[in-house]
């Protein structure tokens, strides 16, 4: 399979259709994401180079191509609509029969934060990012006052989280691995019934499975919150004994959330208490759940620190090493159009003005230290940048 611009050459040859694709300063494909759009079967002169669903690729400009030659960028076309990434000028036109060689020069992404697929470094800190699946509800269920038709700009920016005018939600987990400490962020929402009317995936322990990681080398559970659909699996709930999911850990989640979820008008919560009673209290009743009450350091260049808004004790993670930065946010971004959208009334926010100050806080704080930012309900697999255009922040996947 061709890989790179020496042996693909320069010359004019045949793509099968227009597609979205990157090339590293060598030249070489970089598999990864760009609004979700996954691969169409590609070919050069009529060899096979990757085929339908193998992979996704990334970046901002969406290349067409005439005869083989490329043409002007798709997005370009239409107004720059998503933003082209900060590290391009703005609306760059390629014009036609560009060659790859000139290309590569000119489209790249750093070395810095490359992943394939759903990993991720960040120094020396790996990423993995997982899912317990995705649901699709329509979204004035979490926002009551924003009317649908409010969505519709952000439909071609991220059409992989829309289904018509449905949200299609992403149940986010992230293991994380530095030196010998291993942390998973949340545990889903697990197979328990229906989660916002759509049935629950429960895919994680599975998606564990896929990317090779045994739940007995995993030393802390960081829970960001409370919520349902970050403790679902605490519990093996795919097992009549139902046996601890993560044996060799600790799980550990702040003080403020555990009074809050099992004070007694939590616990008599027709939707709050039940994960709680189920997920949560037995891990406390087992000894394994440890409290938090600030900044603490979960593992080498892995720190929790607290985030409230979201739930009371609602906390964040800052990945910090070889001076590179990521950030979990949780749940303080619901969506990747709450980056924008800050202010929208969020109806599972505790504290309404809490969580929009904590979503422009800690964006602002992704932004000025260039920090990678992840989240639990961001388009899979969870991780991109703050860029600005027009005047707006937006979140854009890596």
């Amino acid at each position: 399979m061709p890989k790179n611009k020496s042996e693909f050459g320069t010359e004019p040859g045949q793509f099968s259709t227009p597609t979205n694709f990157n090339f590293d300063p060598d030249g070489n494909f970089i598999v990864s994401e760009f609004l979700g759009h996954r691969l169409q079967d590609l070919t050069w002169d009529g060899q096979l180079i990757r085929e339908h669903g193998s992979g996704i690729f990334q970046e901002p400009h969406s290349l067409a191509f005439d005869s083989g030659e490329f043409s002007t960028p798709l997005r370009a076309q239409s107004s720059c609509q998503p933003p082209p990434n900060p590290r391009y000028p703005p609306c760059t036109q390629y014009p036609h029969g560009v060659e790859l060689a000139q290309l590569s020069r000119t489209s790249y992404m750093t070395n810095s934060n490359r992943r394939q697929n759903n990993t991720l470094t960040v120094g020396d800190v790996h990423i993995t990012g997982l899912t317990d699946g995705s649901v699709t509800f329509d979204p004035r269920q979490l926002f009551p006052e924003t009317p649908l038709e409010t969505w519709e700009p952000f439909y071609d920016r991220f059409p992989e989280y829309f289904s018509g005018q449905h949200f299609k939600n992403n149940l986010g987990s992230f293991v994380f691995t530095s030196g010998d400490q291993r942390v998973i962020a949340d545990t889903g929402f697990g197979p328990h019934g229906e989660m916002l009317g759509h049935p629950a995936p429960g895919e994680l322990m599975n998606d564990l499975a896929k990317n090779g990681i045994d739940p007995d080398s995993i030393n802390t559970v960081f829970l960001t919150h409370l919520h349902g659909d970050h403790v679902g699996w605490n519990l093996r709930e795919d097992r009549r004994d139902r046996p601890v999911t993560f044996p060799n850990a600790k799980y550990r989640v702040h003080e403020a959330d555990w009074n809050h979820f099992t004070s007694p008008e939590l616990l008599d919560h027709p939707l709050r208490g039940k994960p709680t009673r189920r997920s949560v209290i037995p891990l406390d009743e087992m000894g394994l759940l440890e409290l938090m009450d600030g900044e603490t350091e979960l593992a080498p260049g892995v720190t929790a620190f607290p985030t409230p808004g979201h739930t009371p004790g609602h906390m964040s993670l800052l990945i910090a090493s070889q001076n590179e930065r990521a950030i979990l946010v949780g749940d303080i971004l619901g969506s990747p159009m709450q980056a924008t959208a800050t202010d929208y009334l969020y109806t599972p926010d505790w504290d309404t003005q809490m969580g929009v100050n904590a979503r422009n806080s800690i964006l602002d704080k992704a932004e000025n230290e260039k920090a990678v930012v992840i989240g639990s309900h961001l388009s899979y697999p969870g991780w991109g940048t703050m860029i600005r255009w027009e005047g707006k922040r937006y979140w854009q996947a890596l």
